[in-house]
């Protein structure tokens, strides 16, 4: 059964009623199973036409079909019921309600397909041009929602960019030790053991709690996190923005992370990776971006 326990920060998210929601986000922190179980509501609940849309058609769209969402409803006896077509690896039909799980390369598969929801999974590695016209297939209704969700790159591209126009919105907790309110960010919430990635001590790295250092223990990650609450920068934006980072992973030790900082600090490659996926940050590595005039030097 479906339960919030280890991933607390889902829970308000399923309820939020904005038209708009971005998702800037480190990896496997649940969002995708947040999209399926909102695709399931609109359809079932809300008998809404729906599309999914995967950067490419092969492999993404059809390995998500399969191996996301036909499983989740082979483990639910109610969407096996509700569905009356799945063999088809990009519509999915449920009744008179439909399921468009869609590439972003090509253009054909967007058009003619009206839909009130939307979910953009991986919108910083997509055919930026498409976005548009898959947002372009909610025009035609009243009521309509929008989910971007990816793990960011740069600053201010993508989805980064949707998350800079939101709320703005960071998960918080009461720490158990001084009832504060506070949140896991790097490099405070983290106290690495040793100092080169293959000390074996580094799996005794711990996390704290950054207003008063009690240590926070990883495996009662679960009991901890469990007084929260989203904190929003801006209060008076439209769309909503939700921002977390893998230090509240229930899978990702605190030494996984300070190995992964380590290593990242002789390789530009795990340096970028470990910004964006550990962390759901833009970066920069030092010298990866032209600057303008290199640009006017060149012409």
């Amino acid at each position: 059964p479906w339960s919030f326990a280890h991933y607390p920060w889902l829970k308000e998210m399923h309820d939020s009623r904005a038209e708009m929601n971005i998702g800037q986000k480190g990896a496997q922190l649940g969002f995708t199973e947040l999209c399926i179980n909102l695709v399931g509501y609109k359809m079932d609940i809300e008998g809404v036409d729906c599309l999914y849309l995967l950067p490419n058609k092969v492999p993404d769209a059809t390995d998500f079909s399969a191996a996301r969402f036909d499983v989740a409803l082979e483990l639910s006896p109610h969407l096996q019921a509700m569905f009356s077509d799945t063999k088809n690896v990009g519509h999915k039909r449920a009744g008179k309600t439909n399921l468009y799980i869609r590439g972003s390369q090509a253009k054909a598969g967007l058009r003619s397909i009206p839909v009130a929801f939307i979910i953009i999974d991986e919108r910083s590695i997509m055919n930026q041009e498409n976005i548009a016209l898959a947002l372009e297939r909610t025009s035609g209704q009243l009521s309509k929602q929008i989910w971007q969700i990816s793990t960011p790159t740069i600053e201010d591209e993508n989805i980064n960019k949707e998350y800079n126009l939101s709320t703005q919105e960071e998960f918080f907790f009461e720490c158990p030790a001084c009832s504060r309110h506070t949140q896991l960010i790097f490099p405070e919430s983290l106290v690495i053991v040793g100092e080169d990635p293959t000390d074996k001590r580094i799996n005794e790295s711990y996390l704290i709690c950054k207003e008063c250092k009690a240590t926070l223990p990883h495996e009662t990650k679960a009991d901890w996190l469990s007084k929260n609450q989203w904190v929003p920068r801006y209060t008076d934006r439209l769309a909503r923005g939700f921002h977390v980072n893998q230090l509240y992973s229930p899978t990702v030790t605190p030494g996984k992370i300070a190995e992964t900082f380590l290593l990242s600090k002789s390789s530009p490659a795990v340096e970028q990776e470990f910004y964006n996926s550990k962390l759901g940050l833009t970066h920069t590595v030092n010298g990866a971006r032209l600057k303008n005039e290199e640009i006017t030097e060149c012409k």
